[in-house]
């Protein structure tokens, strides 16, 4: 099964839907300055991005959370760099009010994580109060990832951008992009080995912040990856499957 074509056709007819219910025009322009998400990330080594998830296509319900609030400030009260919040409904079980909530009650970054095709969600993101959004590359034609990505610093929001191949990292060097995401699960058929970070990571522009993301689940792991390069780890599911998040980090 194509994950990744199916999540992205849904995608499409919800923001179509989305911008009849509340057209962009109504976003307010919200003069708030954002949290640097690249400046934490250096501050910290390694630094965590550390993930609000309810559930995945392949793993399906991963953890049941009542109140997001909570499991952030254990985050940030056990040295994560930033949060991010996935919003996607259909698939993750996730809401754009979710991060709307950890904003008003974190002073981490907050990374909207989802599958942004459309300009309308980079408003709808800095409206919500995200300070970064995550673009994937294999996601998007180059001329769509490039104005979104250009996008997206116009308004004020950092960018994470992810890649899962080589042949997604050549399709950005243009861009000399300031955070780079290797995301070790593939998006088409929701494999996943981290094995793909150690191999990518010597192609990665070598002024860029360098996260690898999924999978990750062990200090062993943590600890391979600082050598390897990379300056931090975006982690999810492995916090999500624990009774307390913040301490499991508090522990890497």
């Amino acid at each position: 099964m194509d994950y990744l074509k199916k999540i992205l056709d849904s995608k499409r007819a919800e923001i179509e839907k989305q911008k009849k219910k509340v057209p962009a025009e109504a976003f307010s322009c919200d003069e708030r300055k954002t949290k640097s998400l690249k400046k934490s990330l250096l501050d910290r080594r390694p630094a965590f991005i550390c993930e609000i998830k309810r559930k995945s296509p392949s793993k399906g319900g991963l953890r049941n959370i009542g109140d997001p609030v909570e499991i952030a400030c254990s985050y940030e009260e056990n040295g994560a760099a930033a949060v991010s919040v996935l919003t996607d409904k259909k698939y993750f079980a996730g809401s754009i009010e979710d991060l709307v909530e950890v904003r008003n009650n974190v002073n981490l970054p907050v990374l909207r994580k989802d599958f942004i095709i459309d300009e309308y969600q980079l408003h709808e993101s800095r409206a919500a109060g995200a300070d970064a959004v995550l673009l994937i590359t294999g996601a998007l034609e180059k001329k769509e990832l490039y104005n979104l990505y250009n996008t997206a610093y116009e308004l004020g929001l950092e960018v994470l951008l992810e890649v899962e191949n080589i042949i997604d990292i050549d399709s950005i060097m243009e861009l000399k992009p300031e955070i780079v995401g290797i995301n070790n699960r593939n998006l088409r058929t929701f494999d996943q080995t981290i094995e793909t970070s150690f191999e990518l990571v010597t192609h990665l522009p070598s002024d860029s912040v360098k996260i690898s993301e999924s999978g990750i689940s062990t200090l062993e792991q943590i600890n391979r990856l600082s050598n390897s390069g990379f300056d931090g780890c975006l982690i999810g599911e492995t916090f999500m499957r624990t009774e307390n998040p913040g301490k499991v980090l508090a522990e890497f």
